[in-house]
């Protein structure tokens, strides 16, 4: 994406901007993954449901 920017290829940016947001939804998911898994096995974890 910065490559994109500096020598100002829009498919550059594009490009960049997608990696980073599928990195970062690859991330969330994860993170939503050991969420589910350590709900049942923590009780601190557990606390944090509504």
């Amino acid at each position: 994406m910065i490559w994109g920017l500096v020598v100002l290829s829009i498919w550059g940016v594009v490009f960049g901007d997608t990696l980073v947001t599928l990195g970062k939804l690859w991330y969330l998911d994860r993170m939503v993954w050991l969420y589910g898994e350590m709900k049942d096995v923590n009780s601190e974890y557990r606390s944090w449901l509504y």
